[in-house]
């Protein structure tokens, strides 16, 4: 009898232990990314607290102050600052700034011997790409851009960021930084950078990504 035939089970109904494993595999993934990337907060002694809450009041002070409010009309004393999260777009921003023949702060500012300049200025590279002569991707270099009075200069047009709470020093009340940035979903990001770690061996180690 035709009828009492019975189908072959459908794909979906197999099991599914490899997709299981992959979003366990990825969930692992992600907190060991988030450990290995979280400050280590002092230990809850009375004077580690009062450190903390010191710190925490200045950043308070600085955002207040030298940060501009997105919901606030664009001065043209304002530097717009981008908050480069890895794996989320950054680098794409970075040559799409670039084409439309814009100045960037970011690390490519002191490459070809331009970490030793005494002044601020800017450069162009072999590609036509303007820079100026800062890393304010790095901590001693927005200490360096501090110093030189980036914000000041107004010489960029974007600043590339990695620490924007550090980077809050550059500014001042008359000459904010506004800033912005790109996200992306954090499984594809972490799977993005697994993987790009793996043949990243032209990024530097110190600052950088670790590639052994």
């Amino acid at each position: 009898n035709t009828n009492s035939m019975q189908s072959p089970p459908s794909s979906s109904n197999k099991p599914r232990f490899s997709r299981t494993f992959l979003l366990i595999s990825l969930a692992a993934v992600c907190t060991l990314f988030a450990f290995s990337t979280t400050t280590i907060l002092p230990s809850t002694t009375t004077s580690s607290q009062s450190s903390l809450r010191r710190s925490l009041s200045s950043l308070k002070f600085r955002i207040a102050n030298n940060v501009a409010d997105v919901t606030t009309p664009v001065q043209y004393s304002d530097t717009a600052v981008y908050w480069h999260i890895h794996k989320a777009g950054g680098t794409s921003m970075k040559r799409y700034y670039s084409c439309l023949d814009m100045v960037l702060s970011s690390h490519v500012g002191i490459t070809e011997g331009h970490e030793h300049d005494k002044y601020l200025q800017v450069w162009t590279n072999k590609d036509g790409y303007r820079y100026v002569n800062v890393d304010t991707t790095k901590e001693i270099g927005i200490l360096r851009a501090k110093s030189l009075k980036l914000a000041e200069r107004h010489l960029a047009d974007v600043v590339f960021v990695t620490y924007p709470a550090l980077t809050t020093h550059i500014f001042q009340q008359q000459f904010k930084g506004r800033f912005f940035t790109m996200f992306r979903h954090p499984i594809e990001r972490t799977v993005s950078e697994f993987y790009y770690r793996q043949v990243a061996n032209w990024e530097p180690v110190a600052g950088g990504f670790y590639t052994h």
